[in-house]
């Protein structure tokens, strides 16, 4: 039987599973048969059911109380209140860290969840096994000291920018590894001239300029209200709006009259298509979509973002210079007119910077990482 190693996540938010499924998948195609990877949410194995009803109200409170959310998140991040968190949080989150491993104790624990990190440190220590302990940081620049103990072997963050922070917050140097944000392995790249005109032909789309509007999983923002005023602008531009999991506005956004060529679909599990046959994106500040629009050499337009851990997201697409941000419909518009049917030669140099910053190798490369942690003999090469 192959050696255990968990991957502790939660489904608070869209990133940390799919970044831990994309991590696993990595670690399946580098090293098959080696590694037995089990996904344990913690805060539904075994916890207590004050902590499960807590931290499954983060997708409500980003929506309605986002403000708070972002006073939370600041006037949490420093040394004391960790400390008093880690009280609170230890007495409810233990068992179901002790519980995942069990009486037959895993080579290796990944954390890819900011809660997980120092409680899992110290149930450890209470366990008393010496097991290396790995922390993947899913936040692009924003990081949150829930993030960082000093007793994980190794620390792997998206960004310079979020390195650079973690070590200035006390973090080993030696410890902390730029690879990126690990997204699924569809996310291949960008596609041009030709290739891009056959996948539109597939998915029977029409051969023009394109732009992608998404808004999470939920389809939450202003989304209806963005494709509306971009299509009434009369840009010449072909829309595909995701609306996701929010099927009423799927039905209203399918009732709509418009003048353009747009097109309206609900959940989808061909993102990584959409994105290739597109030009640009609309979407929110979230980290995944960023990374996954870089890859795709999408330049972004930034719509929105979460108070604290996403306010970094913005300075990094910004500061890169692979997009912008544009809260309001109105400067929306002006801006997917100016870059994307005017300024041509500016809009291509935007895609190919988009292009060399994503990172379609992260998961791989944190695949390594985590092999060399728990088996440095065995790691191997890519």
């Amino acid at each position: 039987m192959a050696p255990r190693i968990i991957f502790l996540f939660s489904d608070t938010g869209g990133g940390h599973r799919a970044s831990a499924n994309a991590v696993a998948a990595a670690m399946q195609a580098q090293y098959p048969g080696r590694f037995e990877i089990e996904m344990i949410d913690p805060f539904v194995a075994g916890s207590r059911p004050f902590l499960r009803w807590a931290v499954y109200r983060y997708n409500w409170v980003i929506k309605h109380m986002p403000r708070t959310y972002g006073l939370l998140f600041h006037s949490t991040d420093n040394r004391v209140m960790i400390k008093a968190a880690i009280r609170t949080l230890g007495r409810q989150l233990r068992p179901g860290i002790a519980r995942g491993v069990g009486d037959l104790p895993p080579i290796g624990i990944v954390s890819f969840h900011p809660l997980t990190n120092h409680v899992t440190v110290e149930t450890l220590d209470r366990l008393g096994l010496d097991i290396p302990f790995v922390t993947v940081i899913t936040d692009m620049t924003e990081v949150h000291r829930f993030w960082m103990t000093r007793k994980a072997d190794v620390v792997v963050v998206p960004s310079a920018e979020a390195r650079k922070l973690c070590i200035s917050k006390g973090l080993d140097p030696r410890r902390v590894h730029v690879a990126g944000l690990p997204v699924n392995p569809r996310f291949t790249g960008a596609l041009h001239g030709a290739g891009k005109s056959r996948l539109r032909a597939q998915l029977g789309l029409s051969d023009r300029t394109t732009l992608l509007l998404v808004s999470g999983g939920e389809g939450a923002g202003r989304l209806g209200a963005q494709a509306r005023a971009l299509d009434r602008a009369g840009l010449g531009v072909q829309l595909l709006v995701v609306c996701a999991r929010n099927e009423k506005l799927r039905k209203k956004l399918d009732a709509e009259q418009w003048r353009g060529d747009v097109h309206v679909y609900g959940f989808v599990d061909n993102m990584p298509e959409l994105m290739q046959a597109s030009d640009a994106i609309v979407t929110k500040a979230g980290p995944g979509t960023i990374s996954e629009a870089l890859i795709s050499g999408l330049p972004i337009f930034l719509t929105g973002y979460v108070p604290g851990q996403e306010e970094g997201n913005v300075k990094f697409v910004t500061h890169q210079r692979v997009g912008f941000y544009t809260p309001r419909v109105r400067k929306l518009v002006k801006l997917v007119r100016e870059n994307l049917t005017s300024d041509h030669e500016e809009f291509e140099r935007m895609q190919g910077r988009a292009e060399a910053v994503g990172r379609s190798d992260a998961a791989a490369e944190i695949a390594q990482l985590i092999a060399a942690a728990v088996q440095p003999q065995h790691a191997g090469p890519f």
